[in-house]
C-alpha cells in the first residue's frame, strides 16, 4: 500500500476474507502486534488477555 489510510476508512472499506496468503508473517511484526494487544486498555485493568 503506497499511501496511509485513516483508521475509519480502513474499517469501513474492509471486506471479509475467505482466502489468506500463505506468506509467513515476520516474527518482528507478530511481536509488535502482540505488544500492542497487551498494552491495549481493558475493563477494570484486569490484564486477562490471551492470544490464539
Amino acid at each position: 500500500m503506497s499511501e496511509d489510510i485513516g483508521l475509519f476508512e480502513a474499517m469501513y472499506t474492509q471486506r471479509a476474507l475467505r482466502y489468506l496468503k500463505s506468506d509467513p508473517v515476520p516474527d518482528d511484526l507478530v511481536r509488535k502486534v502482540i505488544e500492542a494487544g497487551i498494552r491495549a486498555p481493558n475493563g477494570g485493568n484486569s490484564q486477562q488477555w490471551g492470544f490464539v
